[in-house]
Parts: C-alpha cells; structure tokens; sequence
C-alpha cells in the first residue's frame, strides 16, 4: 500500500512541474479555472493576457466589470488609443476633452476649432456659434466689438482696452443730461454726441455762458 501511495505522490508532483497553477486574475477572469492547453484564463469584456489581468489595446479602466472601450473622436484624436489607467485619449491642436470630441476653452466650431473672436474683451465663446461670453471693458455685441450704450471707442481695433465714458456735458443722474449716447467719427476721431430730440450741440470753450445756460463741459446745447 504504501508503495501505491508513493507512486501517486510522484505523479502529482509531476503534474505540478508539467501544468503550473492556472494564477487567473481574480478582477478580470471569469473563473479561476484556465485551459489545459496553454492555460488560457476565461477574461472578461475586454481583458486580455493569459492570466486576463490587463485591458486590450483601445479600451481602459480595469475592473469588475472588464475594460470601456476608449471611444476617441475619429476627427478630433490621433488614434483610437488610450490612457488605459484613465481613458485619456490623444488629442489633436485645439481639441479637448476625455475624447477629444471638443474645442479647447477660447476655441469653436469643432471638429474645426478656431479661436474666438472677441478681440481681447472676454476669454470663452459659445462652442457651437462663436458668440463671445461676458464681454469686459464696456463691449457688447457677439464679438464684443461694440461700445455699450454711453461709451466710445473702437474695441476691435484697440485689443483688450476699455471703451470709455462719452464726454457729453451732464449726466443722467443730474436731470440736465442731453445725451445718452456717443460715437467716435472713424474719418476724424473725433466724439461726436447723439443728441436727444430737440437739442443740438456745438464745440465750445469750457464755461462758456451761452443762452443763460454755463456747459459744466465743453458742448453747447440749443433747443432746435
């Protein structure tokens, strides 16, 4: 008997040099059980390796459930690989995003993304339209190319300063004000004021006593 039992000890111990342990992967095998041939393990959703402990080439993120495939923007990566740890994919100039399916912030119109034109008085448009976001320096319009209302100046032209105040006599706030809006004359630079109906204005020098009426600037209004 012992004899027997001698035999079948060396035959398994044989066996442990011939078949080594299957060592499937406890995450990404299905079963600890690997074939006889080869000792392929059972992988999962898109695991690879022969012990399946790692993801397949275009696919990421290791875990219990397998691996998610990369899903790069065929026209807005280089590839259709992947950061296999976390699904960054490789982006082309100006694209952004896990898949590089968008513009870059202060870019538009992907997958032909383009810098935004707000002539230096806001940092971010629309990522669809182009229309500029929060316009600084006294700008409006979709550009922000526009003075906004009682300011002048030329925003695209003079990038990232300010429109200024109009330098029409009086204010709204003091009842004596004319004029609400301004615009700069593009053939002389000079500021001329929309006057309201009934006024007009002339150039005048300051304090200059006009009709019983002293101009706190250097405007003259009259009624028409």
């Amino acid at each position: 008997m012992e004899s027997v039992m001698n035999k079948f000890e060396h035959r398994l111990e044989k066996c442990d040099v011939l078949f080594p342990a299957c060592q499937c992967d406890g995450t990404g095998s299905r079963s600890s059980i690997c074939s006889s041939l080869g000792g392929q393990c059972d992988c999962k959703l898109n695991v690879v390796g022969r012990r399946c402990d790692h993801c397949a080439p275009g696919t990421y993120g290791f875990g219990p459930e397998g691996c998610k495939v990369c899903g790069c923007s065929p026209v807005g990566a280089l590839d259709n690989f992947c950061d296999q740890q976390t699904g960054q994919c490789k982006c082309r100039p100006n694209t952004y995003g896990r898949q590089c399916n968008e513009c870059q912030p202060g870019f538009w119109n992907f997958p032909n993304c383009q810098r935004c034109e707000c002539h230096g008085h806001a940092d971010t448009c629309d990522s669809y339209t182009g229309t500029c976001h929060e316009c600084r320096d006294n700008t409006t319009s979709a550009n922000c190319a526009v003075c906004v209302e009682g300011f002048y100046g030329d925003p695209r032209l003079e990038v990232g300063i300010a429109c200024r105040p109009c330098p029409c006599p009086g204010t709204d706030d003091s009842g004596h004000s004319f004029a609400a809006r301004c615009s700069l004359d593009p053939r002389t630079k000079d500021v001329v004021c929309e006057c309201e109906q009934g006024y007009a204005g002339e150039w005048l020098a300051p304090h200059t006593l006009t009709q019983h009426t002293q101009l706190a600037h250097s405007y003259l209004y009259t009624h028409s």
